[in-house]
């Protein structure tokens, strides 16, 4: 498991701090968890850093974090008011059967609204970029999901970690990647695709 000083720092002023998560760890302490999260590991260099926003376990890249408690307010009124632009990429079974999917079905009662662009028809599977404008829990696995493009390696949701087409290939985590942030006050903040998903595009690349 990596520590904080095997953590890529993205962005950094005076106000907040963003880093690229690894795969596999939680941004906050879970129950009963014996591996220390994202947030308490960046505490022991950098004590008082605050959490703004949270991504899964299995997904990878940017998450933010506040410096003070004023830079935290601020963030957390961009996120409530969905001023924050988050943009992800993800790796989908099927053909994509538009070159653009917007869709709103709600998640739990609460209004949900992701667009997905169809970048790249791979083998057995579409590459997405994907925004999403609220940020309700696994919104982008069940909205995809419900579309018939269910996520590579998600299993809670219906999708395969192996697919017919790409004969040896194992997908084992959900292929899911945070890759940018945009803040309000014009701070663009990126994450390159991690190894495994580059791999993953790479052989699924017909």
């Amino acid at each position: 498991m990596p520590n904080s000083s095997d953590i890529s720092i993205l962005f950094e002023d005076e106000r907040f701090l963003a880093v690229d998560k690894p795969v596999g760890r939680l941004v906050i302490p879970g129950r009963g968890e014996t591996e220390p999260s994202l947030i308490e590991e960046l505490r022991k260099r950098r004590p008082g850093l605050l959490v703004v926003h949270r991504i899964d376990r299995e997904t990878s890249g940017c998450v933010l974090f506040a410096k003070s408690e004023t830079a935290h307010r601020q963030a957390n009124g961009w996120f409530e008011k969905h001023e924050v632009k988050k943009e992800y990429w993800a790796l989908a079974e099927g053909a994509a059967r538009l070159p653009v999917l917007k869709i709103q079905t709600p998640i739990e009662g609460a209004r949900a609204l992701t667009q997905a662009t169809a970048e790249r028809r791979l083998a057995g599977a579409t590459l997405f970029r994907v925004r999403i404008v609220t940020g309700r829990r696994h919104q982008i696995r069940i909205h995809l999901a419900s579309e018939g493009h269910p996520l590579l390696g998600d299993t809670t949701y219906g999708g395969r970690r192996a697919i017919p087409e790409a004969p040896g290939l194992e997908v084992a985590r959900v292929a899911l990647h945070a890759g940018k942030l945009e803040l309000p006050d014009g701070t663009a903040i990126e994450s390159p695709w991690p190894a495994d998903f580059a791999e993953w595009v790479r052989r699924l690349d017909p």
